[in-house]
């Protein structure tokens, strides 16, 4: 909720920088793995001394965040398939 819109933006590309780049790899990260990355984030944020209004517009907020960054992340395996970088291999 206290993020601004560019770390809003630097989270969707590293989403979709690290699909990208390993999108061939034997082991890519998936979907799975991105949900797991934010809900982690969300454990460690310091919720209990929010109220019960502001902890559901964090939840909220989390929701979206954590789809964003699963569409970036499709989009960046998306993009590599279509059209890898010279330099990721």
């Amino acid at each position: 909720m206290g993020d601004t819109k560019d770390e809003e933006e630097n989270e969707a590309f590293s989403a979709y920088a690290l699909a990208y780049l390993t999108w061939d790899k034997p082991t890519p990260p998936s979907r799975a793995d991105i949900d797991k990355m934010v809900i982690k984030a969300a454990h460690t944020a310091d919720n209990e001394n929010l109220s019960s209004h502001d902890r559901a517009r964090l939840d909220a907020y989390l929701v979206k965040l954590k789809n964003m960054m699963l569409k970036a992340f499709d989009l960046g395996r998306q993009d590599a398939k279509t059209s890898p970088c010279p330099l990721a291999k």
